[in-house]
């Protein structure tokens, strides 16, 4: 239990002498030996050894007002049976239904009423809406792993090379000695990946193609990915775009 003074305005501070709070008639906390100043930096008492009861729930504040536009004085209507004031707050436990009647009044005895607001009555529910949040996205599927590369072939071989990259195109050359079969070229970026097969490239020939994946990740392509041609270099097949590129 803790009671908080608002911010020190013009009427200044405050001196707690003491407390006692009654619940259902029965006295939980009672302490008439306080004596301290809420002011500045020091605005809040919090009750010492005060245990919050199991039984108990969280709670939410409601802050209700009845308020009509007759473009006149007295627009706010008074729904507080304790005092006349043109607010009602409401302690909510999430996840029941409360209806009720509010009328205003001023049961508090020897409290003077506030004049801002006429009588009002006015009934109210308040519920929680349960939202089921939406399922998790499915991890991004991990391309499979390349075959390993086959040996480097000794003598006259293709050797496919990208010899050019971009933020989205590629250039891939066979500077080998002899044409190249099949292959496929990979594309990839972060968790996206496009792949590209190529029928055959000959001898000193080379072909452009262009991609479409994630842009605020590096790039990389790998010529003969899938190791479907035998080269006189293995080493040679990767090339990377680190950018800066605008997405």
């Amino acid at each position: 239990m803790a009671i908080e003074k608002s911010a020190d305005g013009s009427s200044g501070s405050w001196f707690l002498h003491g407390v006692t709070l009654i619940v259902n008639g029965q006295v939980i906390l009672r302490n008439r030996a306080i004596d301290r100043w809420l002011q500045r930096s020091s605005r809040t008492w919090v009750a010492p050894g005060f245990v919050r009861d199991h039984r108990t729930d969280d709670v939410v504040g409601v802050w209700l007002q009845l308020r009509e536009d007759d473009f006149g004085p007295n627009d706010t209507g008074d729904i507080n049976r304790f005092d006349r004031h043109t607010s009602l707050p409401i302690a909510y436990r999430m996840g029941t239904t409360v209806r009720e009647r509010a009328r205003g009044g001023a049961l508090l005895a020897g409290r003077l009423p506030l004049q801002n607001g006429d009588r009002a009555e006015a009934t109210y529910r308040l519920s929680t809406l349960t939202v089921t949040p939406p399922p998790l996205p499915a991890p991004p599927q991990q391309p499979d792993p390349a075959p390993p590369p086959p040996p480097p072939v000794s003598g006259a071989a293709p050797d496919l090379v990208i010899s050019n990259m971009t933020s989205n195109t590629f250039t891939v050359k066979n500077q080998g000695e002899v044409a190249a079969g099949p292959f496929r070229v990979t594309v990839v970026a972060g968790p996206s990946q496009a792949d590209f097969d190529f029928p055959a490239l000959s001898v000193g020939q080379s072909q452009m193609r262009t991609f479409n994946v994630a842009c605020e990740y590096p790039r990389e392509a790998r010529a003969d990915s899938l190791n479907q041609v035998a080269e006189n270099n293995e080493v040679n097949n990767i090339a990377s775009h680190t950018g800066p590129d605008f997405c």
